[in-house]
């Protein structure tokens, strides 16, 4: 999508090697290492976490037709902010699966099907189904070598709780029916966008019965941890998660991840 360049901020996530749980089962792990001091590279994270709830167009009408500003429009219908009754946990979980979109996007070369946050009711409203969906067409005609990337997503932006990976692993089990209203939410919302590419793309993956794809399961957790000690995710048994063949479990960490996502929002507003 032309709304969704790479932005600067993928610098700052940098893979770890050899990050184990506690009986040595391997996961992903990525580490946040961002530069407040870096304005011009934050101020673009924010604007980029922005496009995720309002397009530009969309924007540039609704503060022309209400004659607000910006910054009024955006904390007022769009932008979750702290002070909003569930602002906190909704900026949380949702600063986390946008993290995730851009991960899968341009560090693991899928295309993130980006969207599901556009024309919330409210700044604080919940999106059912799936949290993360990523598509991977191997040629240029559908091919049962196609891929379908489910992810569930969970953060702890707060404290450090590895938990959260098994709470988004036991609920990336329970994706096979989400995925496939989310798939035809997403279809209808590019086909109300214009996005014809990605109406399409989404519209593929809802024919598996008649061609045939790939669907591979993963679970993320975000959390506030600076380092993993000794490289292990301690309190947790990889064998004691159900991880198959095809799965991809995740972890992505930094520090005071809590008041970086604040940072973020509150400059969307700005």
């Amino acid at each position: 999508m032309q709304e969704f360049p790479k932005p600067q901020y993928i610098g700052w996530i940098i893979k770890e090697n050899g990050i184990v749980f506690e009986d040595k089962v391997p996961l992903l792990s990525y580490r946040i290492d961002y530069d407040e001091t870096k304005d011009d590279v934050l101020d673009e994270w924010a604007d980029h976490i922005r496009k995720h709830y309002i397009r530009d167009e969309a924007l540039e009408e609704s503060i022309s037709s209400l004659h607000l500003t910006k910054k009024e429009y955006l904390s007022s219908y769009e932008i979750p902010q702290k002070c909003h009754t569930m602002g906190p946990s909704t900026i949380s979980a949702e600063w986390a699966e946008i993290l995730v979109y851009d991960l899968i996007e341009y560090v693991l070369d899928y295309v993130a099907l980006r969207g599901r946050h556009w024309n919330k009711p409210t700044p604080t409203s919940p999106v059912a189904g799936s949290d993360i969906l990523g598509a991977k067409m191997k040629k240029e005609t559908s091919s049962s070598d196609d891929e379908l990337f489910i992810i569930e997503v969970k953060a702890s932006l707060s404290k450090c709780d590895y938990n959260k990976l098994v709470k988004a692993k036991l609920d990336s089990e329970d994706d096979t029916f989400r995925h496939s209203i989310s798939l035809n939410f997403m279809r209808r919302k590019y086909l109300e966008a214009h996005e014809d590419v990605l109406m399409r793309l989404a519209e593929r993956f809802q024919q598996k019965a008649n061609m045939p794809y790939k669907i591979r399961y993963g679970a993320a957790a975000v959390v506030t941890q600076k380092e993993i000690k000794n490289k292990t995710i301690t309190g947790i048994n990889g064998s004691d998660l159900n991880i198959k063949v095809d799965d991809q479990i995740f972890l992505i960490h930094g520090d005071r991840l809590m008041n970086l996502a604040y940072n973020l929002y509150e400059r969307i507003i700005k």
